[in-house]
């Protein structure tokens, strides 16, 4: 059975539905965009499927959107994970032609709330944890060499020797 037919039992609406790449729950990609946001990025899944409803124009229960939310997020953690060994092996393919000529690394640690993944739904045990996050930039200079900021203060200068 395809993953669809549980959703579209008509053949035909299957065969329609992988042709659009709507999800197993007959959602479109854009639609799945907006559920999988809410319900990282909200509090709770109860109020991502408020904000979709208030948002979105798109009414949604919390039952629905934990567990696009959570597939969501299980295929993107397994995708990292494949780039991951695939980098480690020397075999992950560069994203730029040319390496950048200019890059940015951002590195910031603060504390954030967790609470226990197992159980049924709500918060439990709440507690404090650390975390650590990277954002790696880069940037493309304009085609022309001329600096447009020739004179810059002297303190902003690394004095070596």
């Amino acid at each position: 059975m395809r993953r669809c037919e549980s959703v579209f039992p008509s053949s035909h609406l299957c065969i329609f539905a992988e042709r659009l790449r709507l999800g197993g729950e007959g959602y479109s990609p854009s639609l799945l965009a907006k559920v999988e946001y809410a319900g990282a990025n909200e509090a709770s899944f109860e109020q991502a499927g408020g904000a979709l409803g208030m948002l979105a124009e798109f009414s949604i229960r919390a039952k629905q959107v934990q567990p696009i939310t959570e597939r969501l997020g299980a295929e993107r953690a397994a995708q990292r994970d494949a780039e991951v060994v695939a980098f480690r092996a020397g075999s992950l393919a560069p994203t730029h032609a040319e390496p950048p000529s200019v890059v940015a690394t951002h590195l910031d640690a603060g504390k954030i709330q967790f609470r226990a993944d197992d159980g049924p739904p709500g918060v439990r045990q709440p507690h404090w944890g650390e975390t650590k996050v990277g954002c790696f930039l880069t940037y493309t200079p304009p085609a022309d060499d001329s600096d447009p900021h020739r004179s810059r203060p002297g303190r902003s200068l690394i004095r070596r020797g």
